[in-house]
């Protein structure tokens, strides 16, 4: 596992839970520190108007903030150019259509056991735990749908870091879908309550970043665990293989527990900090399935040329790993990579 130094971002151990390294893997650090930023700026903009009781445009901002936020990483991180539009198309399409589908289902059955309207049956899934435990659980497995029909579908994309993308993407526009339909009626039918600046707060906090993080870890574990090519050259491929299975799996097992929390009757601030914590959790699950990707995938072929390294600035041989700083070159894009190694850095004359 190599605990010291994760291989998408050298200067950090892998046992730290950052935010933009684990979720923006394939920036280098003065690419990422906008983003930093703007997950601050998102945090704190909910958070005031949750103070304000600025219901709507707080919910959403922390519905839209995530997903946008991740569309500008792909655009910065080229997967728009590298990975092939449909691929991206076809796992939107399939989020946004089962998560209406399915939220929209859970609703009007609901509506029908209870004779009420609709809406009302989309309020009463903040109110039955057990219902909805049990619509958040097939709504979990319909989120990872996008990524296994992109993968049976054979489009042609072949680095574990594109099925991180790409499944990571697909889970994001489910959350999105599935929240504005679950919400959308209650706000038309005038069914949502006035709530407490605390009780805003949580539901921003667990929207606008728990939801999105946890979201981002399953969907991208799951195409890790899609595309993953092993090294054969690697004596602990199938290791490698169990661990990034054990990731996956642990990945979902904590994104029902934040939902369970959700659900389950108890103060606010108890309820937020177990939820932070499991979001801590699915964050570090993440960056180990990150990491192993990176150790034990095929690597692309060595040129040995001089080549720039994106993280320690160096000057090194195009290897699988920086000898400098041991950061993993498929962190980096491929269009990244191509262009360090086309355009060899020029070395400065010595001097006398």
């Amino acid at each position: 596992m190599r605990p010291k130094v994760f291989a998408a971002e050298p200067r950090q151990p892998l046992i730290v839970p950052r935010l933009t390294s684990s979720l923006f893997p394939r920036l280098a650090e003065p690419a990422r520190r906008p983003f930093r930023l703007a997950l601050a700026l998102l945090l704190v903009t909910i958070v005031v108007l949750s103070a304000l009781r600025a219901n709507m445009p707080m919910g959403a901002i922390a519905v839209l903030g995530g997903p946008v936020l991740f569309l500008v990483y792909l655009w910065q991180s080229d997967a728009l150019r590298e990975i092939p539009v449909r691929a991206l198309v076809i796992a939107a399409g399939i989020g946004v259509g089962t998560a209406v589908a399915w939220w929209f289902l859970a609703g009007r059955l609901l509506a029908s056991s209870y004779g009420v309207t609709p809406a009302a049956g989309q309020a009463l899934l903040n109110v039955l735990a057990g219902y909805t435990l049990a619509v958040t659980t097939g709504g979990a497995v319909l989120m990872v749908l996008p990524a296994v029909v992109v993968r049976l579908l054979r489009v042609p994309v072949d680095d574990c870091m594109d099925g991180f993308v790409i499944g990571a993407f697909g889970a994001l526009a489910h959350m999105v879908a599935a929240t504005i339909t679950w919400m959308m009626p209650q706000i038309v039918a005038g069914l949502l309550d006035p709530q407490s600046p605390l009780r805003l707060l949580q539901d921003a906090i667990t929207y606008g970043v728990i939801d999105p993080l946890i979201t981002v870890a399953l969907g991208g574990l799951v195409g890790l665990s899609l595309w993953f090519r092993p090294n054969p050259a690697d004596r602990h491929h199938r290791a490698a293989r169990g661990a990034l299975t054990v990731c996956t799996v642990s990945a979902a097992i904590l994104y029902l527990g934040v939902w369970t929390v959700d659900a389950l009757a108890q103060p606010e601030i108890l309820g937020l900090a177990v939820n932070v914590v499991l979001a801590v959790l699915a964050l570090l699950t993440l960056r180990c399935g990150v990491q192993v990707a990176l150790l034990h995938g095929a690597p692309d072929p060595a040129t040995g040329r001089p080549v720039l390294c994106v993280h320690c600035e160096k000057v090194v041989p195009d290897t699988a790993f920086c000898p400098s700083c041991g950061a993993a070159t498929r962190a980096s894009s491929r269009s990244s990579r191509r262009l360090r190694i086309e355009s060899p850095p020029v070395r400065e004359p010595s001097a006398g």
